[in-house]
């Protein structure tokens, strides 16, 4: 597969697990396969443009924001305005001024609180 497919279905997964859909829920919509959403997100399934528009309207995007370049550094998928309150826009812009490494240990925490917080 080509590194923009595997760095497409990086976005796609990243995407999802944002938005707390299962794969089962996007591919439902998409109307593929569970495992093919699954390989299509480790970039070891190419998709047609049919389902990659599917797989946008599922995520609440257009296709053009899950497509990157190979040669050009993941760019984050925009957030649509509806997704989220003014408290998690803030949230996100301070998140957006922390170095990559920071943010990552913040999403991870975040990650965690969440799922701890589904078992209260």
């Amino acid at each position: 597969m080509s590194e923009t497919q595997i760095r497409t279905g990086r976005v796609i997964k990243e995407r999802r697990k944002f938005l707390g859909m299962t794969q089962g829920q996007v591919a439902d919509i998409v109307g593929i396969d569970t495992s093919s959403l699954s390989r299509i997100e480790r970039g070891q399934q190419a998709w047609t443009p049919e389902v990659l528009e599917g797989i946008a309207r599922a995520l609440r995007v257009a296709p053009a924001d899950l497509l990157v370049a190979a040669d050009a550094a993941p760019a984050p998928v925009p957030v649509v305005a509806q997704d989220i309150h003014d408290d998690e826009r803030e949230a996100l812009e301070q998140l957006r001024k922390m170095p990559s490494s920071a943010r990552r240990a913040v999403y991870q925490l975040i990650t965690e609180m969440v799922r701890t917080m589904r078992h209260i």
